[in-house]
């Protein structure tokens, strides 16, 4: 009886084998793959590298539009600022870890002394070999000779807007576009980007007359500069993010879709004046271009509402004569329609003139 169960047992044995055996043979020949249990190495995980940044809200920005920008979620910028509501006043600083550029590349040189490694140059700049071997495709750790120029790439965090160079033959890196907020109408975002500076006193100041005339109609904001700045049709300047064309205040609250031409009587004077003295109050505008014509009912409203002759004569061009190269307001030909504000170079902004 135990012999018997013996041979039943080694006979169920060997079909089940028989039964394994072709099933692998099976998939072989159908070319599956059949499912390893042996460890293999991990799956490697991309780090996605973030940058720390501090983004000064503007009027009419929300928890959305900044997300948007920076292709970051809502409720990353709550936990980034525990303390910040969904109502965001203007002027507060949010900290934002945005998977954007570096900012602006540093290339170094660095001449090799006798002797010297790659490893060692790697170690002097806290970089890595990989990184050095990239930037120097050249050079052999091998060969290095001494007096040979070993190139170190670094990233210094570019402040939003950098202008460089001039009004009239510069550039515009990292800017943001201006869009329409409270109290005006940006016609084209795609040609509105400007320097922090520029785009900050034109929402504050803008923001602080409306505020004060309620009723007061929307201004038209036409260009600024391209995204990377440069050469913009039909202007010589607007090319470095400084510069900006604006609506006045007219009489009878115009269309907000366009400029319209305003005159000695249809130039809404107090509204347009309150908004001029903001922006010279603010210390970051060096001219406002306007018609001349216009600038002498601006002078006769200024100096009823008490302003001192000291202050007339530094502010205003006017009664000099429109050929005079004086004041902060002065004439330029084709401002009637608009007026054309340059804004102050940022003082971190080295190559700006």
């Amino acid at each position: 009886m135990l012999l018997w169960r013996l041979l039943m047992i080694a006979t169920l044995l060997g079909a089940g084998s028989a039964t394994l055996v072709s099933g692998a043979a099976q998939a072989q020949a159908q070319g599956v793959e059949r499912p390893s249990h042996r460890r293999g190495p991990k799956p490697s995980v991309r780090k996605i590298k973030r940058e720390k940044l501090k983004y000064k809200v503007m009027r009419g920005d929300s928890l959305k539009s900044i997300a948007a920008r920076y292709k970051i979620t809502e409720e990353e910028i709550k936990r980034w600022n525990p303390s910040v509501s969904r109502q965001l006043t203007a002027g507060r600083t949010l900290i934002i870890w945005a998977t954007q550029s570096p900012g602006v590349q540093i290339i170094k040189e660095h001449t090799v002394q006798k002797g010297e490694s790659l490893a060692e140059i790697a170690k002097k700049y806290g970089v890595k070999m990989g990184d050095l071997r990239n930037w120097n495709p050249t050079i052999k750790a091998g060969s290095l000779k001494a007096g040979a120029k070993v190139k170190i790439v670094s990233w210094k965090a570019a402040p939003q807007g950098t202008s460089r160079g001039a009004a009239n033959g510069g550039r515009l890196d990292s800017a943001q576009p201006l869009t329409s907020g409270k109290g005006f109408f940006v016609r084209n975002p795609d040609r509105a980007y400007g320097t922090e500076i520029a785009l900050n006193t034109i929402v504050d100041c803008i923001g602080e007359t409306r505020d004060r005339f309620p009723k007061a109609h929307d201004l038209f904001v036409g260009d600024l500069s391209f995204k990377g700045g440069g050469y913009m049709k039909p202007h010589k300047s607007h090319q470095s993010g400084r510069d900006a064309d604006i609506s006045y205040y007219i009489k009878g609250g115009p269309d907000a879709r366009r400029f319209t031409v305003a005159t000695r009587q249809t130039l809404d004077v107090e509204k347009t004046w309150d908004l001029f003295e903001r922006f010279i109050e603010s210390g970051k505008v060096v001219y406002i271009f306007v018609d001349y014509s216009l600038q002498e009912v601006l002078y006769e409203h200024a100096q009823k509402k008490g302003k001192k002759q000291e202050f007339l004569d530094k502010v205003f061009q006017y009664p000099r004569g429109r050929g005079h190269s004086v004041g902060i307001i002065r004439y330029s030909r084709g401002h009637d329609d608009h007026f054309h504000i340059r804004f102050k170079c940022d003082s971190k902004d080295e190559n700006c003139r």
